[in-house]
């Protein structure tokens, strides 16, 4: 089993990627809180399983992209949510 966790990793990398993507063209209309949601989760199980993969370079291709893609998610997103908020946006 541990030999498709770097699999399923990436699965769930593209998978939150579309979501964001149909999200930001409006080609879903799901809630802000279940897209937060939906985001976080994906971010947290994909790391859980780059992470639990077997050592070799199917790991360290799915955990970059799972720490890419979390980060950017977390600076673009949920950071800067905050900082327009704060400012009346």
């Amino acid at each position: 089993m541990k030999n498709y966790f770097g699999a399923i990793s990436l699965i769930i990398i593209i998978l939150m990627v579309g979501l964001f993507f149909g999200y930001i063209t409006s080609v879903t209309t799901i809630g802000v809180t279940t897209f937060r949601i939906l985001m976080i989760c994906g971010v947290i199980l994909s790391l859980l399983f780059s992470y639990l993969c077997e050592k070799g370079t199917m790991r360290r291709i799915s955990l970059g992209i799972s720490i890419c893609v979390g980060l950017l998610y977390l600076i673009g997103i949920e950071l800067m949510r905050v900082v327009f908020q704060e400012n009346g946006f």
